[in-house]
């Protein structure tokens, strides 16, 4: 009998452990691939719906965001704290040392290498304008960018990823957890057991 009762809290104690293990692992995945809000007695569960799910929104949110930003800027040429405005500025700065290190080396009269300066400055200034506030948006408007952007919600499936995960992934993951917990409640059982004999 006394023997019975040691096993059966032995059996206790390491399905305890590999219990833990499981939850875990439970917790581990949903933590990833839960698809929906999850709730508990009336309070939402943390971190549901899942990471990939909730990144995948934050990316097509983002991307959408990005390229409505774009044409707001490039729309408007007067504000000159936008990131498309300091690209702008910066490229012309460069632009503008390169042109003008390219015509110092040159044998010609200064009055024309200051014409041929100011002249391919201007060019160059006025194709980076012409590409970046209508080139680009003509090619957002025509290509319908933020339309595929939206559809890259069909597009970009979770199932793939997630069954990819449980069939290479999670399994292993598993049975690496069940055999490190197992280890564990056999070492908490035989502790158990060895106290109580003192």
């Amino acid at each position: 009998m006394f023997f019975l009762i040691g096993l059966l809290k032995f059996i206790i104690i390491l399905l305890a452990n590999i219990g833990i293990g499981y939850l875990i692992n439970s917790a581990f995945y949903c933590y990833f691939f839960c698809e929906k809000q999850k709730y508990l007695f009336g309070y939402k569960i943390p971190f549901t719906p899942g990471l990939i799910i909730r990144k995948k929104k934050w990316l097509i949110k983002k991307l959408t965001e990005l390229v409505e930003q774009y044409l707001d800027y490039a729309i408007d040429e007067d504000d000159r704290n936008n990131y498309l405005a300091r690209f702008e500025d910066k490229l012309f700065e460069t632009m503008h040392d390169s042109i003008n290190q390219f015509f110092s080396n040159k044998k010609i009269p200064g009055f024309m290498k200051n014409l041929l300066a100011n002249w391919s400055e201007k060019l160059a200034k006025a194709l980076v304008k012409k590409i970046a506030r209508e080139f680009i948006p003509f090619l957002i408007f025509n290509m319908d960018i933020k339309g595929k952007i939206d559809s890259l919600n069909e597009k970009i499936d979770i199932s793939i990823i997630k069954s990819y995960f449980k069939e290479y992934v999670y399994k292993y993951v598993l049975y690496f957890s069940y055999t490190c917990f197992g280890l564990i409640g056999i070492y908490n059982a035989i502790l158990y057991a060895v106290l109580r004999l003192f």
